[in-house]
């Protein structure tokens, strides 16, 4: 193994084969102070200086730690360059997952660096996890094409392809409007899907912008003070009244008559939401002599009477 000091100032800054996070390692710049660089960093010797394959957290490190020199395995320049990262993308996703980002980074790396789709699938195939049913090199290398600020912010959580490749279908302001949306509310990808699939929906039908959909349902609850949770909820609602207002509006009607009866704790009144399955469900738990006289006490109650009559004109 060819082992030299390379000075810093030598490896040049482009970072062509770089496709992990830029977050740094905790404790790395520790690690180096303490003991300098112990695993020396894999390079090419390419015209104006050395290119690294991998070890770019560890560059980044040395530079905040003020060392001049880092210690360099000098690959053999016979070798295709891209067989060389291959070998630093196996030995990488041997100890750390890939995320979704990285095999699209990796996949498109490779072709960049001239590997052949063939030599892609045998050499790599098993890190990026190939198969008959996931997504093939040119879907991976496509989710390159979403906004940077969309891809920053699925990238911070476990994103499927399926999640992902939604927001290809996507215009530039319908991904920026997910992206902003995102962050607002520090959606996970499964919630920000759900949230966006509904909104692009609407905004089919209706011919009106994605962002435009978005703001108008989440202003229709904007109560100060609310919590995440309480404002995705208030987003979902406000996006549920407008793709199908009706059948909103008679739920609402529903609940408010159903919450100006007085029936017992342990009574239960539902009834099918999509209004496909006429008719009342009534449950009631008695566990009491008393129980059931509360119950007959609240049927025969004139209002009770009055808001299930109501109930049954709108089913």
């Amino acid at each position: 193994m060819n082992v030299i000091a390379i000075p810093l100032k030598e490896i040049l800054r482009d970072f062509f084969f770089s496709f992990a996070s830029d977050a740094q390692k905790p404790g790395l710049e520790r690690s180096i102070r303490a003991s300098g660089i112990l695993n020396p960093i894999p390079v090419l010797a390419v015209e104006g200086g050395w290119r690294p394959v991998a070890g770019f957290s560890r560059i980044r490190a040395a530079e905040s730690t003020g060392l001049k020199t880092v210690p360099g395995r000098v690959l053999s320049p016979e070798t295709p360059a891209w067989r060389h990262f291959a070998d630093a993308v196996l030995e990488h996703a041997a100890t750390r997952p890939l995320n979704l980002f990285d095999k699209a980074r990796i996949v498109d790396i490779l072709r960049r660096a001239g590997a052949p789709d063939a030599e892609i699938v045998g050499c790599c195939g098993e890190a990026l996890e190939l198969s008959a049913s996931a997504p093939s090199l040119d879907e991976l290398a496509g989710l390159l094409d979403l906004e940077p600020s969309l891809r920053l912010h699925l990238e911070r959580f476990p994103t499927a392809f399926k999640q992902a490749s939604f927001f290809m279908t996507l215009d530039p302001s319908g991904r920026k409007a997910a992206a902003d949306m995102g962050r607002l509310l520090q959606l996970r990808p499964v919630e920000l899907t759900e949230v966006v699939r509904t909104a692009w929906e609407i905004s089919r039908r209706d011919s009106r912008p994605l962002d435009a959909v978005l703001a108008e349902a989440s202003a229709q609850d904007s109560r100060p003070a609310m919590n995440r949770n309480e404002r995705i909820a208030a987003l979902k609602n406000g996006l549920k009244r407008m793709r199908q207002p009706r059948l909103t509006e008679w739920n609402e009607s529903l609940n408010r008559a159903k919450n100006g009866m007085r029936l017992p704790q342990f009574c239960a009144l539902t009834w099918d939401a999509s209004l496909e399955s006429p008719g009342l469900r009534l449950e009631a738990l008695l566990r009491t002599e008393s129980d059931a006289s509360e119950l007959a006490l609240a049927l025969g109650d004139s209002g009770t009477r009055e808001g299930l009559c109501s109930m049954f004109e709108l089913l």
